[in-house]
């Protein structure tokens, strides 16, 4: 039985750009500090978290459109890593035609098909599975030069998939200067993936969570919560997938 707890926390910031998807259920809430369990019911669920452009214009519109978009491909979904890849660039296809004011957001996510996982992300946004042994970081974030493709039109160093940025970012895109990364893994009753923007990241919730003994449930995320309320500056976003029997 598939399982997904969600949180969300708008720091400091003015707008929360910060966004979820929960199988069809997309998420942009400035005041959800007391994590909720949200219902996944679909075959071949796609969650995800979603991370606007370090506060640029329109981020929290590039952020909410991905998943949305997202959702409504979910169920072209095949069950290779090839076919998540190609409904990733099918998401940055419809992001650039939109063209949202030069801004982009991060992406990171599970595709759970049966007990394979496919983990996917692009940007800072962090996925993380919790097992028997502790927690481990399956992604790496896309930094510097190499991996951000340079300076956005505003100047602003982007760490995400640019979605929206125009011809010279789909290039950049097919050539390989950035590219989402996917991971194919296999899980166990009593995994867990942890799901988070990089809001979490900076505060010391996500350490807490780690070294947390078994999965992190609506209390324990709740304690974080409220922990990061007093010390976030950025917008949070976060969601624990987890696996257990039926009861």
């Amino acid at each position: 039985m598939l399982k997904a707890i969600a949180a969300m926390h708008i720091g400091q910031r003015s707008e929360q750009q910060d966004c979820i998807l929960v199988d069809a259920r997309v998420s942009q809430s400035s005041d959800m500090l007391q994590p909720i369990e949200i219902p996944v019911s679909a075959p071949m669920p796609i969650i995800a978290v979603c991370d606007g452009v370090g506060g640029g214009p329109s981020g929290g519109e590039a952020s909410r459109t991905a998943c949305e978009t997202l959702a409504g491909l979910a169920n072209q979904l095949g069950p290779n890593r090839s076919d998540l890849l190609w409904l990733i660039e099918r998401l940055q296809s419809r992001m650039e035609s939109l063209c949202m004011g030069g801004s982009g957001t991060t992406i990171a996510g599970v595709a759970v098909d049966g007990h394979r996982v496919r983990v996917f992300h692009a940007g800072d946004s962090r996925v993380y599975k919790i097992g028997k042994n502790g927690g481990r970081l399956m992604t790496r974030d896309h930094v510097g030069p190499s991996l951000s493709l340079g300076e956005t039109s505003s100047g602003m160093r982007s760490k995400a998939l640019n979605f929206g940025l125009g011809p010279v970012f789909r290039q950049a895109w097919r050539t390989g200067r950035l590219q989402a990364d996917c991971i194919e893994d296999t899980f166990e009753v009593g995994d867990a993936y942890l799901l988070c923007t990089d809001g979490l990241n900076e505060t010391t919730g996500i350490g807490t969570l780690l070294t947390m003994a078994g999965i992190p449930n609506e209390e324990r995320l709740g304690e974080i919560m409220k922990r990061a309320e007093q010390t976030a500056h950025d917008n949070i976003a976060v969601c624990v997938v987890s696996f257990a029997t039926a009861d």
